[in-house]
């Protein structure tokens, strides 16, 4: 019949998250079941508006003035989302 959680991509991240789970050391996946977050897009959308399965990856502490921004300085805080910022290791 089909239903909103039974797509490949949902299919999907429920195997992500029983692996990791498994397999990596004191982490917990959370399944947000929602296309992205509001009035955002993610890279993953592209590709499921293809017909491949993907999900969105993302850590639980987002910091907001680091993404979808200009890149700019504004009262001495950075904006923008930009690669001296990213934690190569942790992306790994």
């Amino acid at each position: 019949m089909g239903g909103e959680v039974d797509s490949p991509s949902r299919q999907w991240a429920r195997y992500i998250k029983e692996k990791g789970e498994a397999y990596v050391p004191n982490i917990t996946v959370r399944l947000i079941y929602r296309r992205d977050r509001f009035r955002r897009g993610g890279d993953h959308i592209p590709f499921n508006e293809e017909g491949y399965a993907a999900v969105r990856f993302t850590e639980a502490n987002e910091n907001y003035a680091r993404q979808h921004q200009r890149v700019r300085t504004e009262n001495g805080i950075h904006y923008g989302d930009v690669p001296e910022k990213v934690s190569y290791p942790y992306a790994a």
